[in-house]
């Protein structure tokens, strides 16, 4: 069995948006971990610093998919792809 990746989906200026994206997911059955940086939330009170969303690699796909077809216009991370073709 190989090892679990994570990738970085999509970029947030506050942590709301990114709960927000991360119950849709969850609804669809896509396993997800916001990442906040500790500085940030101290810094700018919490839900105002950056936030990213993860999601297992055999995931991301349909994680993109289903954010496109919901109309979010959102940061998605398109840079991933050729991150994942070049570890192949």
């Amino acid at each position: 069995m190989g090892k679990l990746e994570w990738m970085k989906l999509a970029d947030f200026l506050g942590r709301v948006d990114a709960e927000f994206i991360k119950s849709f997911l969850d609804a669809h059955d896509i396993d997800t971990e916001i990442i906040q940086e500790a500085y940030e939330q101290f810094t700018y009170g919490g839900p105002l610093g950056s936030a990213q969303i993860f999601v297992p690699d055999y995931q991301f796909d349909r994680a993109r998919e289903l954010l496109r077809e919901s109309g979010w216009h959102g940061n998605l991370n398109e840079e991933e792809d050729d991150l994942a073709e070049d570890e192949d």
